[in-house]
């Protein structure tokens, strides 16, 4: 009630704006040796260090006739004491209705121009009791000693130490029936029987301190031969009187107690129903110790009523179980707290007990990245009730984002809790057999990323395929981290239930080009019913349309009437120039129309005489490309062929992580890091803008698979340092290219599709000749080693005849950029440790995409490059990523280069 009632003043002064609140201050000066007049009247005659407290009292009688005044007291840095002489009983006293500020370089014009005062730079302003001959034997038994005073009393700004109240309370301040507001104090190095660094009381009359962004530090509680208590702090109420100390971002830090309790705090109702309300809000307990009981806090309820609030406050290492001990059943009230795991019987359920170490370091109290106790405080705090900054004078609600917990606010965004999320056009439940369902990961853009899904799967992508082929209900969870800090897990659940329409359904889709999507289906028990069709680009519905077109070829085949067959136009919303998906299924099943689903990229409409691209035939198309994971792969798409003659534009989308393709010499390349089936659209654009394109699947086996089999026959003809050569095919597939990879011993060094068109092989009957290869040698094999090559299908066990020959290259620049005449990529020191500095020429004008990427494959950073210099540098801040093996990508609209980098820590 008292806290509300002086928090109901200050509002009333904010609101009204008295003259107490805005008049000029009447301050007193002081300095070390003092200077001029010594009147206190400004810097310039300030008093001198040994009458600090002849400036305090006469400030405190200035108010007394003036009490329209607001008095303070100025102190520069410097060691005060309380006497020159060897009196151990001589203390300073603060005063009612005076403010005693400290820290001042001593010209400073403005409260405001004094330097900060915070836990890593505290006040150069010292109040000492080292008085006497050297140790701590005769010195003052209490630094200060307050009797009876009130919330006009303030102390804001010094380093409190030396005091010695050794039998006594209080070595740093004796606080006796009395409310001041103590501020930015630091209490290092007191010692007393209780209460090393603070003693209150309230005795005689109830009493309120408070204590603001305040560090006690390696105080302690000792007497040889007796028992002590409370090493930082000891709060005491008896004879019926009520005590309410309250600490706000305070720092309890290696305060001791020998043969005693309470090493952080001692908390004691005693005699004659004494009443005590101690609040911790937002403090740091860490390292303190006690022989006996409690080595954070020690309370006892001898008599009277002992009620201990607890909230947004942080304890570490201070005994594990023994961290707070409570005797006689007095009342703890633990909110929002973090705790070891061994400390139990707190009342409260939003309290978190980590097993790590919430801090930096041991010795940096800073939050750490991924410290629980971010954001983890009472949401419902204010400005009001934890201040607005924290011990590090930083701002107490970072972003006015939720409190921390402990008296240091992170000043940063912790790491995100990915989130997993489905496109706004799919809604669930998912329909079964759905193409091209997939989740996309977001919030982990700077961290590492990983997610889990059913039956085992992971992966470190962004995007998760969702299986749809089987109804289930599948949930998938995903985290992100950096170094060992890894965030709380985002997770989803997706339903994929059957259709609601059931039937003996058959069909397929036939064709597809930018002009129209075209197949047929029926229903063997309905057979001269036309049934509904949903085609469905990717897995939206984008239309739904009747299969009742006539054919003569199905009535033929026996399908029913023969009115079974659509056609749907390519709408202009579809040919921007994108991949799209499309596929067919009968509406509200779970059926789609066999050959589903077709890839395309169209163009809209361009010149009336300009006729689209033709794609290749036969090609590579013709049957599907084959790679593995972790082996390195290279296959070449054949031309399409403009019929005005212009020069084409190619693209190719839904290539699976880890490939690439160079538009320019149509080259697919890369390490796949994900298996499955993957449905690629390869698309050629005139100089008319008209776009054409064509669909095939790309499989991509898991590695170490011996899933392919064929009537092959191959050999290995040339192994040269440029590159490997030869041919294979398939006798039950002859028109069909086949995936040729290239090994010694249990070394895979890539692969290619052979697919390369040779007259003599058609000669040969070797179906259509399209089925050599050539295999650009890698650098990792010009090392100056002689290796034994050999060839065989990938995912096969066949080895092409002739393997076995043997390559010596001699060893080539190990780190370096490929240089070519036009894109030239040079990295600038390598190995590297904290900056990647690389230096781009032979682009200038040209979009400039600049990926970095982990052994895996998986990307770290990118910057895109707009309009690239002629000779253009770059660089990457990489200090938070592991050592290892790094590569760099860079690519422009027609070329691609990729570069291999060490960073050694």
């Amino acid at each position: 009630m008292k806290s509300l009632l002086r928090i109901y003043l200050w509002l009333l002064v904010l609101l009204f704006g008295t003259q107490v609140a805005f008049s000029q201050p009447i301050v007193f000066y002081v300095t070390q040796n003092g200077a001029g007049s010594q009147n206190g009247s400004d810097w310039l005659n300030a008093y001198p260090g040994t009458n600090l407290q002849t400036a305090i009292n006469a400030a405190s009688t200035y108010w007394q006739a003036n009490q329209d005044k607001v008095v303070e007291v100025w102190v520069a840095q410097g060691i005060y004491k309380p006497t020159t002489g060897t009196d151990r009983f001589l203390s300073f006293a603060m005063k009612d209705h005076v403010a005693i500020y400290g820290g001042f370089v001593g010209d400073e014009s403005a409260l405001s121009a004094r330097p900060p005062i915070t836990l890593s730079a505290p006040s150069s302003t010292t109040l000492s009791g080292n008085i006497g001959e050297p140790g701590i034997a005769d010195n003052s038994f209490h630094v200060l000693f307050n009797a009876s005073l009130t919330s006009t009393a303030v102390l804001d700004g010094f380093l409190i130490t030396g005091g010695n109240s050794d039998g006594g309370g209080g070595g740093g301040i004796y606080n006796s029936d009395g409310s001041p507001i103590i501020r930015y104090c630091c209490f290092l190095n007191n010692k007393a029987r209780y209460g090393g660094g603070l003693y209150n009381i309230s005795k005689a009359k109830d009493s309120d301190p408070e204590f603001i962004n305040c560090s006690f530090i390696a105080n302690r509680a000792e007497l040889t031969g007796y028992s002590g208590s409370g090493g930082g702090v000891y709060n005491l109420s008896e004879d019926n009187s009520s005590g309410s100390p309250r600490f706000i971002n305070c720092e309890f830090l290696g305060n001791s107690v020998m043969e005693g309790m309470g090493g952080g705090m001692m908390n004691l109702s005693g005699n004659n129903e004494g009443i005590l309300h101690p609040q911790l809000i937002n403090c740091t307990f860490v390292n303190n110790s006690a022989d006996i009981r409690g080595e954070a806090i020690y309370n006892f309820r001898a008599f009277g009523t002992l009620d201990l609030t607890v909230v947004n406050s942080l304890f570490w290492n201070n005994g594990g179980a023994n961290t707070i001990f409570n005797d006689n059943a007095p009342t703890v009230t633990a909110q929002y707290n973090l705790f070891e795991e061994t400390v139990t019987g707190l009342e409260g359920n939003t309290n978190l007990t980590p097993t790590t170490s919430p801090f930096v370091s041991d010795t940096d109290r800073q939050l750490r990245t991924c410290s629980p106790a971010i954001n983890a405080g009472d949401p419902t705090s204010t400005t009001a009730t934890s201040g607005a900054t924290d011990l590090e004078s930083n701002p107490r609600f970072y972003n006015n984002g939720r409190i921390d917990i402990g008296a240091l606010e992170f000043q940063g965004s912790p790491l995100p809790v990915p989130v997993l999320s489905l496109p706004p056009s799919i809604t669930l439940p998912i329909i079964q057999n759905t193409p091209s369902v997939s989740l996309t990961i977001t919030g982990c853009e700077t961290g590492n990323l990983s997610w889990k899904g059913p039956n085992n799967t992971s992966g470190t992508g962004t995007r998760i395929t969702i299986p749809t082929s089987a109804t289930a209900t599948l949930v998938y969870s995903a985290t992100c981290s950096i170094g060992s800090c890894v965030s709380d897990p985002g997770s989803t659940t997706v339903s994929i239930v059957p259709g609601l329409i059931s039937g003996s359904f058959d069909g397929f889709v036939y064709g597809a080009d930018c002009s129209t999507f075209r197949g047929w289906a029926w229903d063997r028990n309905k057979v001269n019913t036309p049934i509904s069709i949903d085609i469905l680009d990717g897995p939206v519905v984008v239309t739904m349309l009747m299969a009742d077109v006539f054919r003569q070829d199905l009535q033929i085949a026996g399908k029913g009437n023969g009115k079974h067959a659509f056609s749907f136009p390519i709408p202009e919303s579809l040919k921007d120039g994108l991949p799209h998906q499309l596929s067919a299924r009968v509406a509200g099943s779970s059926f789609f129309l066999k050959d589903s689903p077709k890839a395309l990229v169209c163009q809209g409409s361009s010149s009336p005489a300009n006729k689209a691209p033709v794609p290749p035939t036969p090609s590579i198309l013709v049957a599907p490309l084959m790679a593995q994971v972790n082996v390195p792969f290279s296959g070449t798409l054949v031309a399409f062929t403009d019929p005005e003659g212009t020069a084409l534009t190619y693209a190719l989308s839904g290539l699976p992580d880890g490939l690439s393709i160079n538009a320019s010499t149509r080259i697919i390349s890369g390490t796949p890091t994900q298996s499955g089936t993957f449905v690629l659209a390869y698309s050629a654009t005139d100089g008319g803008g008209l776009t054409n394109s064509v669909s095939f699947p790309l499989t991509v086996n898991p590695a170490s698979t011996t899933t392919v089999s064929g009537n092959f026959e191959g050999y290995l003809d040339k192994v040269e340092c440029g590159t490997i050569r030869g041919w294979v095919w398939d006798r039950n597939q002859p028109n069909a290219p086949v995936t040729v990879e290239f090994y010694s011993g249990s070394t895979v060094w890539g692969s290619t599709v052979a697919n390369i068109y040779r007259v003599d092989l058609k000669n040969a009957g070797k179906g259509n000749g399209v089925h050599a290869y050539s295999f650009e040698v890698p650098q990792a094999l010009k090392d100056g080693t002689t290796r034994a090559i050999s060839a065989r299908i990938q995912g096969s066990t066949y080895v092409l005849k002739d393997s076995g020959k043997p390559l010596l290259c001699p060893s080539g620049s190990r780190f370096s950029a490929e240089v070519s005449d036009e894109l030239q990529v040079t990295v600038l020191g390598n190995p590297v440790s904290e900056v990647i500095q690389v230096e781009v020429r032979g682009v200038g004008g040209l979009p400039v995409q600049l990926t970095l990427l982990d052994s895996q494959g998986r990307e770290l950073l990118e910057e895109r490059v707009e309009t690239a210099n002629s000779i253009d540098q770059r660089q990457f801040d990489v200090r938070r990523l592991i050592p290892g093996i790094l590569l760099l990508r860079v690519s422009t609209p027609f070329q691609i280069r990729m570069v291999k980098i060490v960073k050694t820590n």
